[in-house]
């Protein structure tokens, strides 16, 4: 086994823990598939440049899930623009399509052994 190896068993067994205390039950969603999982809720502040010049401060929702646990058909995926992620808040279900933000990408990598993504959200309803 290699330290780097070692290192990234270190961060799966971390973000677990992490997700067995401060996670959240969500439904990632893409088309007809449905994937349980556990997330780490997160938030990330951006900004966009009005057609006016003027730049506005938005707030996205986060949720960081091990890159192994997202399967669809038995197959590893990426989070695509136009999935979903569906949280029930308070009784009812909403929904946080995957975005882009203020010119970014959708998700990237938390670590740099690639094992925990960062999938940003927008909340619709």
């Amino acid at each position: 086994m290699t330290t780097l190896t070692i290192i990234a068993d270190i961060l799966v067994q971390s973000f677990q823990t992490l997700a067995s205390t401060g996670g959240v039950s969500i439904r990632y969603v893409r088309g007809d598939d449905v994937v349980d999982l556990t997330a780490v809720p997160g938030s990330t502040d951006y900004e966009t440049e009005t057609s006016g010049g003027i730049y506005e401060s938005h707030t996205a929702r986060d949720y960081l899930v091990l890159a192994e646990d997202l399967k669809i058909g038995g197959e590893r995926v990426r989070p695509k623009r136009g999935d979903e992620i569906r949280e029930t808040v308070a009784g009812e279900e909403v929904t946080f399509p995957v975005m882009a933000l203020g010119g970014s990408r959708h998700y990237s990598f938390s670590d740099p052994h690639r094992q925990i993504l960062r999938v940003h959200t927008k909340q619709v309803n």
